[in-house]
């Protein structure tokens, strides 16, 4: 049997949108309430810092972290596909092409383009930040609280 890498763009974009339409406050209480609406599940691993997640992705690891500094949330990553071997780039290149159409299709042209071996795209909106990259073995979604700039 062959092992066939994933993408679900369909969950990325349904949390990009969700996303998009919460009343954020950045703080602490915005994690159990986005989580409650994205429906994702806590794990029992992480800390005050980072708080992780089960998704319902169509993935082989359907997670998501909130990273949070002094109870303010930082970023939100999402992935977007299986952890494949770093040997798969093919898949992952695809993957982010893919992903990358399909959240421009929401947001309009990328806001910065970061070339390379881990290609990334952002987009700025006033109430967040989008972040999209193509990770050494996933591609990934990050949602950033736009007073805490990461780029």
């Amino acid at each position: 049997m062959v092992y066939a890498a994933r993408l679900d763009v369909e969950a990325t974009l349904a949390v990009l949108r969700l996303a998009l339409a919460f009343d954020w406050t950045w703080d602490a209480s915005d994690v159990a309430r986005f989580a409650g609406a994205a429906g994702w599940q806590p794990r029992d691993l992480g800390d005050e810092t980072t708080i992780f997640m089960t998704t319902g992705a169509s993935i082989d690891s359907p997670s998501a972290w909130f990273d949070l500094d002094n109870g303010v949330i930082q970023e939100i990553t999402v992935q977007a596909t299986d952890r494949v071997d770093p040997t798969q780039q093919e898949f992952l290149s695809d993957a982010f092409a893919t992903s990358s159409a399909r959240v421009a299709e929401v947001l309009g042209a990328a806001t910065r383009v970061s070339p390379g071996r881990r290609p990334g795209l952002q987009w700025e909106r006033p109430e967040i930040h989008v972040e999209l990259m193509q990770l050494d073995r996933s591609v990934a979604l990050t949602l950033l609280n736009p007073a805490h700039e990461t780029y």
